[in-house]
């Protein structure tokens, strides 16, 4: 065997408030299938509701809701799914998914809160399927969320690879540095910043920042002598939110994941 990486990861995570379904920013929830052959799909209807696959055409058995229901479905407004937490939890009780949130919050409403995607099955791929949040629809009832970013060494097991671990386990994830480029019409905006324990499934608001209209940046280095996630293990998730929908623009973050204790091999 030969080494194929070093102890450290840094991460340049751009998110733009009106192209998530083409964007490089982080998704709220990755799926994969992890079940037999290659042919899984997975697709997100307009209001939120995702459905799955074994084939490209036989709906998911697997994936039920215990209020009954369409198989393979999974209805967002459903009281047992109705928080991106509750989907998560629901799609890794069956055998043939495994999911995890990245950008997202597991209180956050989940109706209605998915961008629709068609059916694909990139989530047979290593890496799974990304699903992106909505801008212009309420996360909480109040708030709309432009893009969530997200500091994380987490990733799915790669075919063919030992590693240590599948999520942020012993790593440190440190934000240098944002850039915020969101605009919109009125409303109140902040820039949250959460500290996020997966293992506890507690999310921590450390940091909230004024954002305005015109373009706004923070610079760790000088503002928070850089912000380092709490403890070893917890991702840290970058919420530009607003009372009113954004109209345009991004938001870019950067920052780094790293463990002196990592190592992958071939």
């Amino acid at each position: 065997m030969s080494q194929i990486s070093d102890a450290r990861e840094s991460a340049i995570v751009k998110g733009d408030a009106l192209a998530i379904a083409t964007n490089t920013g982080t998704a709220l929830m990755e799926l994969k299938w992890i079940g037999s052959g290659v042919a899984a799909t997975v697709a997100v209807a307009a209001g939120g509701d995702i459905s799955v696959t074994t084939d490209g055409s036989t709906a998911d058995t697997t994936i039920v809701l215990p209020s009954g229901g369409t198989d393979g479905t999974i209805d967002v407004s459903d009281a047992s799914v109705d928080t991106l937490g509750e989907v998560v939890d629901h799609f890794n009780a069956s055998a043939n998914w495994q999911a995890r949130l990245t950008g997202g919050l597991r209180t956050w409403d989940s109706d209605n809160t998915f961008f629709t995607l068609v059916a694909t099955a990139n989530c047979c791929n290593d890496g799974g399927v990304k699903l992106y949040a909505d801008p212009a629809v309420e996360y909480d009832g109040t708030n709309f969320c432009g893009c969530s970013l997200a500091i994380t060494a987490g990733k799915f097991r790669k075919k063919n690879i030992i590693r240590k671990d599948d999520d942020d386990g012993g790593w440190i994830n440190e934000l240098w540095y944002i850039e915020n480029n969101l605009t919109y019409a009125s409303g109140t905006a902040y820039i949250d910043i959460y500290d996020v324990d997966d293992v506890a499934q507690t999310a921590t608001l450390v940091e909230r920042l004024a954002a305005s209209a015109t373009t706004v940046k923070y610079s760790f280095g000088n503002h928070l002598a850089m912000l380092e996630a709490v403890s070893k293990g917890n991702r840290l998730v970058v919420i530009p939110t607003n009372t009113a929908a954004f109209t345009a623009g991004y938001v870019t973050i950067a920052g780094k994941s790293w463990n002196p204790d990592y190592v992958e091999y071939d």
